[in-house]
């Protein structure tokens, strides 16, 4: 009895991979920007180009063409700010730090501001971070802070090294592993209230919450959030993720916070809705170490890699079930039904829970049935789920598709609304009908008169059936009265369309609909015609190719 239950089980669903939510990923390699491997910041001029602190420069991209800037000394950019004020675009490098400003001629030119420190203080190693709130702008070297005002530059010492360093809410947070968060008041150091929950971490990004509160991401020991008085753990549902990957960089948009890991990507929490998606290199990322990350004016996000740049689309509606391995073939249907969602491709029939939950861990797909190759069709009729394949026609029931015997390859099932309790199927063969009898569906016949298959065809309110064929045309079928066979009249050149060839056949609210290279058209009974449809003509246009509509 144990032996069968789990074969029954194995019957049931084979597991195939799991997969998760991915936004859309477009790559950008560093053959086409031709510039350095990395990228560790990133900043939005206000004319909408993007810049990238790259280890060749600073990268200019302006939606077409990729321009590197060398700083003074040739090193790596490791930090950008852009300034709308005055225009300038500063950065820091290896013992270097200035600004960029446009020439007469639309070039970026570089001016250094080492000259205003003391040489003795010009060794200052590489500068991580650059601020501004007022008139102050700060640069963040490992153990100093470089503020300038005007065109005085002061140097304030710290004894730790500095892990991160930002305005936020107008006051200057510095952080250490040895000290936590201290705020900065001209030369005034403050350590926050409760401050001993951040010491011994490795603090990588501190963020506006809202107008009172400040987030603190830590590396590995997850998030933390500042009232004013106490600092406290904030606890989310991917604390483990964030544990496990160790975070980077972070940012924050509105409700969503951005986290760039060392191992697994992105991750992009709501922390609104709660929901969460991510993005690695199963799922279209060059590479899984996240170096600096920014939201744009879409409310995108751009990603500047160890390797190359990607800009990913999380304001996007569209979604990546599977990411970009394409595990499960080519998608051709796909159906809802309770809480599952089926999934046909030309590899199977996949079945997987549903709603789908945004997350960052991936989630079972399963092979319903062992049922391999191509899928064509799932249709819900009368609470019995029916499947066409190449395998034959399939009543899905209680985890087992059942072959429907007397059938081979089937294209797709409708029930008729004038022959209450039958369905029409098309295989490789041609049509066949079913019959519901004492609630189960039987094979009744396969109809004579019409030897075409296909799965482009629906029954009008008349009780005629409509059958496109992409190379022969639209045709009509009538049944006759014991519904054995089809009388046939063909529509194409001559009957009001100018060729046979290329078009579409879609059922919109109960009346048939065609569409071709000349427009959309609807079958006019009296004339015995196809004659253009010119609503849809005026809403939709006339193209020079079919257009399906749904």
């Amino acid at each position: 009895m144990k032996r069968i239950c789990v074969l029954f089980i194995f019957r049931y669903f084979f597991i195939a991979q799991a997969a998760a939510i991915y936004p859309t990923v477009h790559n950008f390699s560093r053959l086409q920007s031709n510039a350095g491997t990395q990228n560790w910041d990133i900043i939005q001029h206000a004319n909408n180009w993007m810049y990238f602190a790259n280890n060749q420069g600073i990268l200019e991209y302006d939606g077409y063409h990729w321009t590197i800037y060398p700083i003074a000394n040739y090193t790596n950019v490791r930090s950008l700010y852009y300034d709308e004020t005055d225009n300038r675009i500063y950065a820091g490098a290896f013992n270097e730090f200035g600004y960029y400003e446009r020439d007469a001629l639309g070039m970026l030119k570089y001016r250094s501001l080492v000259q205003y420190i003391y040489s003795s203080e010009r060794s200052f190693n590489e500068i991580w971070r650059i601020g501004k709130s007022k008139e102050t702008i700060f640069f963040q070297g490992d153990r100093e802070i470089f503020r300038m005002n005007g065109n005085k530059i002061a140097k304030l010492n710290f004894p730790y090294k500095i892990e991160c360093a930002a305005f936020v809410h107008d006051i200057l947070l510095v952080a250490s592993r040895e000290e936590g968060v201290i705020s900065v008041n001209g030369d005034l150091l403050m350590p926050l209230p409760g401050n001993e929950h951040l010491k011994n971490k490795k603090i990588c990004a501190m963020l506006p919450w809202n107008a009172q509160q400040i987030l603190f991401v830590t590396a590995n020991s997850g998030l933390f959030l500042y009232d004013g008085r106490s600092i406290r753990p904030f606890t989310t549902d991917i604390d483990r993720f964030l544990q496990q990957n160790q975070i980077f960089c972070a940012e924050i948009n509105g409700a969503k916070l951005a986290l760039g890991t060392v191992r697994n990507g992105v991750i992009i929490k709501d922390l609104k809705t709660n929901e969460t998606i991510g993005a690695n290199v199963s799922s279209g990322l060059q590479n899984n170490t996240v170096l600096s990350l920014a939201f744009d004016k879409q409310g995108n996000l751009w990603l500047g890699l160890d390797k190359g740049i990607d800009y990913v689309m999380i304001n996007s509606p569209i979604y990546n079930l599977f990411g970009d391995e394409r595990l499960y073939g080519s998608g051709y249907c796909s159906l809802v039904r309770g809480n599952q969602l089926y999934l046909g491709t030309n590899q199977g029939l996949y079945v997987t829970g549903f709603p789908v939950h945004t997350s960052p861990e991936s989630f079972p797909i399963h092979l319903y049935d062992r049922l391999l190759g191509q899928v064509w069709s799932l249709t819900e009729i009368q609470n019995t789920l029916f499947c066409g394949a190449d395998q034959g026609g399939f009543i899905l029931k209680n985890g087992v598709a059942e072959r429907i015997k007397e059938i081979n390859g089937t294209w797709k099932f409708i029930e008729l609304q004038k022959h209450p309790n039958y369905v029409l199927g098309s295989s490789y063969s041609g049509f066949f009908l079913l019959k519901k009898e004492s609630g189960s569906w039987k094979f009744v016949r396969h109809l004579k008169g019409f030897n075409e298959s296909g799965g482009m065809f629906e029954e009008d309110s008349t009780g005629n059936i409509w059958f496109c064929h992409w190379m022969k045309g639209i045709s009509k079928l009538s049944f006759d009265a014991e519904m054995s066979n089809f009388s046939v009249e063909h529509f194409g050149a001559g009957k009001g369309l100018s060729t046979n060839q290329n078009y579409v056949l879609v059922k919109i609210n109960g009346e048939i609909i065609v569409s071709g290279n000349d427009g959309f058209f609807r079958y006019n009974p009296v004339s015995d015609r196809m004659e253009h449809a010119k609503d849809y003509e005026e809403r939709f246009g006339i193209h020079p190719h079919a257009v399906r509509l749904k």
